[in-house]
């Protein structure tokens, strides 16, 4: 529910340091350098249909709000067990957004729907300095609460006496008066001077103000509840160690105690359990157990910051260079473009290079799906090598290489991301065949076969990429179309015959083998976790329990993966090839930013390609850790088996599984 909160506090401080205008409009650079957020005809109000339906919108967020805050401040305040020191910071951070949804998120709305502020000058000082209170408030909660959590998690034993309730309280004092301290500021005179039209309301953008506000309100907090969750964290992991080794250590003033957790023997558990007919826990799931939590912690602990950073910290960079000229603004715009896609590009040559590597160097991995595997990887690495650059220089600065190098990145484009989409396809065909049919896999999936699988995924892209792309097949019938353009620049634009021929061999035909082979897949596997959960539990009526539990979680995992897989190439993939066929069809009324947008998404597939198909993978990932760690050069790994690695430890032998 914190999570949740977050977001939506976010969200409205966002629209009420907006000036007139929409959010949901282009941004105009002239009006950014005179100090406002506002857009160039924000004077015009909203029709009736978008006024509507943006007011309906912001109603639901506000309700969502009140709802999940007053939830949280009844559950403390009834539920006697919920009413400790550390849900005190809870229940302020409530009070908070609680308050930031009922006196700031209201009018903010209402400046959104009519364009322009109708409650007066002063109520707008008012409002914007309860709008910098309640934000803040809002954050240092945050801040206390990551304070808290990491003295209960590092003092457990000394925890109820740091943090008793006097301290908590004091804790709450001193958050509202730090924000009362950072909002008073423009209501004291230390802000800009006041438009001329009392219709505009924003907030105050002067500079030492917003540097100071900034400093104060979200950069200071952040790198406090940074260091706090890594340290959580950190904690976390050593005392998953204590535990397993049976010792833990706890330090109380000048003294330190230690505990010892006496266990029986594993044989021992075992031979009991059985006795009683209960299912033995090994040593394989005390490790599983034990990677699940830091695991679990880790994702926690990562969800907690990547939505507080998320939501907070596009403002915060915004607020200080809010009256810089539009030629900074610009910059910071190409360079922030130039900072995300270039971490695609490196993204991606990096996860396929390794998978390459791997696959060449290590005589495990030389398998019929590996080859597959190879060739996807050996599509996106060129993806990433000989065509992103130059799309993200065209992006960014525009192109400058000529009409002759723009056919040829357009055709190498083409080949090589439908080339990938073919790789896909025959993966899953793979797939298909090695769980469906193990027995006869190796027969089926002969090396003559899967090359001339790998074949056609090479020479159908070429065949649709080559010939029509260099003998201009896809702009016959476009020449007046072509005349709007700047004969400079380098489009892609493509008639409705070749669109709809290329989409449906490029795309929606590989879609449907993947959604029928993964589907396929789903149910066999599901039908075989029964069977072997079965097997080797018996079919007394005491195991039936126990089975069905277990294989319920095997086949939602197993749903759970093939969902990514499937969802990340539609999600990549199917923008495109539904613009690509659309936008002839109608005359091509689409911006061009939004096909660049959708042109990314597609290349995005190529990053995400080697973490789905390959770094979920037990031997792939023992494979990356010997070649990032440099041990290929000094040893001789090229046949080692990748396999699990078993240690032994007070007669208990421990797999480290990497699953």
């Amino acid at each position: 529910m914190i999570l949740n909160m977050n977001s939506v506090q976010a969200a409205g401080g966002l629209e009420n340091r907006s000036a007139r205008g929409s959010l949901f409009e282009e941004v105009n650079w002239t009006n950014l350098s005179n100090g406002s957020l506002q857009n160039s005809n924000s004077s015009a109000p909203l029709s009736p249909s978008k006024a509507a339906v943006l007011g309906l919108v912001l109603v639901l967020f506000i309700l969502f709000a009140l709802v999940g805050n007053v939830l949280v401040i009844l559950s403390v305040a009834f539920n006697r067990h919920l009413q400790t020191t550390t849900n005190y910071f809870i229940i302020n951070l409530a009070i908070a957004d609680l308050l930031l949804s009922t006196t700031v998120i209201p009018f903010s709305a209402t400046l959104e729907i009519t364009g322009y502020w109708i409650f007066g000058r002063v109520f707008c000082d008012v409002w914007a300095a309860v709008d910098v209170l309640c934000c803040t408030a809002s954050i240092m909660s945050l801040c206390a609460i990551s304070i808290d959590r990491y003295i209960g998690v590092r003092y457990s034993l000394r925890y109820p006496s740091i943090v008793t309730e006097r301290k908590a309280v004091l804790v709450v004092l001193g958050v509202w008066l730090l924000s009362i301290v950072i909002s008073i500021g423009p209501l004291l005179g230390w802000k800009q001077p006041a438009p001329p039209d009392e219709r505009e309301c924003q907030i105050t953008e002067e500079a030492g103000y917003a540097l100071f506000s900034s400093l104060g309100s979200f950069y200071i907090p952040l790198a406090v509840i940074l260091v706090m969750y890594c340290r959580v964290y950190i904690v976390a992991k050593r005392t998953t160690k204590n535990l397993e080794a049976g010792v833990m250590k706890e330090t109380s003033d000048s003294r330190e105690l230690t505990l010892r957790i006496h266990c029986r023997n594993i044989q021992d558990d075992s031979i009991v359990s059985r006795s009683k007919g209960h299912h033995p826990r090994s040593s394989l799931s005390v490790r599983l157990l034990k990677f699940s939590r830091e695991k679990k912690a880790a994702k926690t602990l990562g969800i907690v910051m990547g939505m507080f950073i998320l939501c907070w910290l596009p403002f915060f960079i915004a607020l200080p260079i809010g009256k810089a000229p539009p030629t900074v603004w610009q910059v910071i715009q190409q360079v922030t473009i130039f900072s995300i896609l270039g971490t695609i590009i490196v993204g991606t040559i990096i996860g396929n290079l390794l998978i390459i590597v791997s696959v060449a160097y290590f005589t495990k991995l030389r398998t019929p799906t590996n080859a597959f595997m190879l060739s996807l990887a050996v599509s996106d690495f060129l993806v990433g090598i000989t065509v992103m650059p130059f799309s993200l220089a065209k992006v960014v600065f525009g192109w400058h290489f000529g009409a002759t190098f723009c056919k040829i990145h357009t055709v190498t484009d083409v080949l090589l991301c439908t080339s990938s989409i073919m790789n896909l396809s025959c993966i899953a065909f793979d797939r298909l065949y090695a769980v469906c049919y193990p027995l006869k896999y190796r027969f089926r999936m002969s090396q003559k076969r899967v090359t001339v699988l790998l074949l056609i995924c090479w020479i159908l892209p070429a065949l649709i990429s080559i010939v029509p792309l260099l003998l201009n097949v896809h702009l016959q019938g476009l020449e007046a179309t072509l005349s709007k353009f700047d004969p400079h620049d380098c489009v892609f634009i493509v008639n409705v015959p070749y669109a709809v021929c290329a989409s449906l061999v490029c795309f929606y035909l590989p879609m449907f083998v993947m959604l029928v082979a993964y589907g396929k897949i789903f149910q066999v596997a599901r039908i075989q976790a029964r069977q072997i959960y079965s097997i080797e539990n018996g079919f007394h009526e005491r195991s039936s329990v126990w089975t069905r539990q277990r294989s319920s979680m095997k086949e939602r995992k197993a749903a759970k993966t093939l969902g990514i897989v499937i969802g990340c190439f539609l999600i990549c993939w199917l923008p495109f090839f539904t613009t690509n066929i659309i936008n002839p069809l109608f005359g091509f009324p689409m911006h061009h930013r939004l096909l660049e947008v959708f042109v990314w998404l597609g290349y995005i597939n190529s990053a995400f390609n080697p973490l789905l198909y390959a770094f979920f993978n037990r031997s792939f990932r023992r494979a990356f850790c010997l070649i990032i760690g440099c041990e290929i050069l000094t040893k001789d790994c090229q046949n080692n088996n990748l396999s699990v690695t078993t240690i032994t430890r007070d007669s208990t032998q421990l797999a480290t599984l990497s699953r």
